[in-house]
């Protein structure tokens, strides 16, 4: 019932013009993003970070007629030159570093002259590998024993069941948000033992939309008007839990590893996961020692020129045409829902 209210609300606003009318109120640019975009989406649970090109590109054709898309050079120098935003600015950006983004987004957004962030996952493209979060989905998924033994975590997961497994699944994924990133490579072993090499081999290939790019995929990126950014250099979520030495080096390595290979300075960064909890001051400190420009959170907000630019603001992307449009038209109405702002304060 209260998603069918939602819904009509939803078209009402649009319909009526209510949201377009609060495009005034706006003050600040506003920061999407996205992971993947694909043609065909077989199975919403395992590719549930991926987007169908159908609405995407109504998104895009959206943005292209009402907003200036911007680039990340443009954001950066508009915010650090203190230039007050319209409120009619937007900027795309894409997580992690799937095929997908060279091989569907990149020439769609070209055609229309609409330039765009990448932030890549360095490990990731240096040896192929796919991301936890696809490792956890698949394996419970598709495994068929009985029982899932994890040494990284001391336990056995009892598979007996859906429910069962189900619990072993938000089990193990809650783990591998919140312990340190000597402990997520562990975890991911375990994960990649519950199925054989050859049943690994086969599901990779039926969801090709989950892999990452390689450097040269990454390289014909750039071609298409797209900036490279720092995701990490393992996807590693820099909270608390990570010792001093694991934060210093994903920041270093992933920008040394952009730049000895696209062959341009990278000086932005967006925190995996990157929600409440998954940044803290220390990797604030390390992302301005290191000389990054901007850093990107996760929390939804209007980026403008007083924001801590390690910890700017990001709004996650709906997935269909009408909360989209109330997202860009009405972004003013952000903070009151996130109190971005009062969170951003706490760190200097």
């Amino acid at each position: 019932m209260k998603s069918a209210v939602e819904s009509f609300g939803l078209k009402l606003g649009n319909a009526s013009g209510v949201f377009r009318l609060m495009r005034a109120r706006k003050r600040g640019a506003l920061v999407l993003f996205y992971h993947g975009v694909e043609h065909e989406i077989t199975d919403s649970d395992i590719q549930s970070l991926q987007v169908s090109f159908t609405v995407f590109r109504r998104q895009m054709e959206y943005l292209h007629r009402n907003f200036e898309v911007i680039s990340a050079g443009q954001l950066a120098d508009r915010f650090e030159q203190r230039h007050a935003f319209t409120g009619g600015e937007v900027h795309l950006t894409f997580d992690d570093g799937y095929v997908n983004n060279l091989e569907v987004v990149a020439p769609y957004l070209h055609s229309l002259g609409m330039p765009f962030t990448v932030f890549v996952s360095t490990r990731h493209i240096d040896a192929g590998q796919r991301f936890p979060s696809y490792y956890l989905k698949t394996a419970f998924r598709f495994t068929e024993a009985a029982n899932a033994d994890f040494p990284s975590l001391g336990t056995r997961f009892d598979l007996g069941t859906a429910e069962l497994r189900k619990h072993a699944e938000r089990t193990v994924g809650c783990e591998l948000k919140r312990v340190e990133q000597a402990r997520v490579r562990e975890i991911v072993r375990d994960l990649e033992a519950l199925l054989p090499a050859e049943r690994w081999v086969e599901l990779n290939e039926r969801f090709r939309s989950e892999a990452p790019m390689s450097w040269e995929q990454v390289r014909s990126l750039t071609m298409l008007g797209a900036t490279i950014a720092s995701h990490c250099h393992d996807h590693a979520i820099l909270h608390a839990q990570q010792p001093h030495k694991e934060v210093q080096a994903q920041i270093a390595l992933s920008r040394g590893r952009i730049e000895s290979e696209i062959g341009t300075a990278c000086t932005q960064f967006a925190f995996p996961n990157g929600a409440r909890g998954d940044l803290t001051q220390e990797s604030i400190t390390e992302l301005r020692r290191e000389g990054y420009r901007l850093a990107y959170t996760t929390i939804a907000g209007e980026l403008q020129v007083d924001c801590n630019p390690y910890v700017l603001p990001r709004a996650p992307a709906p997935f269909d045409l009408d909360r989209f449009k109330r997202l860009v038209d009405a972004s003013s109405l952000l903070e009151g829902r996130h109190h971005y702002r009062d969170w951003a304060r706490t760190f200097s």
